[in-house]
């Protein structure tokens, strides 16, 4: 299974073991050729492919790309992903920094 909530099953496994898996490497690329055409225009219906790359980038911390990738779903659905980051635990870590704090006011 592959797309934006396939990724849902990765975070327990990068979490407990603190390793990349080629499932889960599989799983971050697919979610790259969702956010993006052949031509690399956005395709803002996925915004959920946005979020869970922010997810996935939290595991990794890399977390200018978590920013920029949150940014993105807020950008393609500004409630659903506000309220979602404000309540997501993988993002627990990220709370104090200012900029995250204003992507989600």
């Amino acid at each position: 299974m592959h797309g934006p909530l396939a990724l849902n099953r990765c975070i327990p496994i990068l979490g407990s073991c603190g390793k990349k898996t080629q499932q889960c490497q599989a799983l971050k690329a697919s979610h790259d050729r969702l956010t993006f055409t052949e031509t690399d225009c956005l395709r803002p219906a996925f915004y959920q492919a946005w979020f869970d790359k922010a997810r996935s980038y939290v595991l990794n911390n890399e977390h200018e790309l978590v920013l920029e990738a949150l940014e993105m779903a807020i950008k393609l659905n500004l409630e659903q992903c506000r309220d979602d980051a404000k309540t997501e635990l993988v993002f627990d870590g990220l709370r104090q920094m200012p900029d995250f704090g204003r992507l989600i006011v």
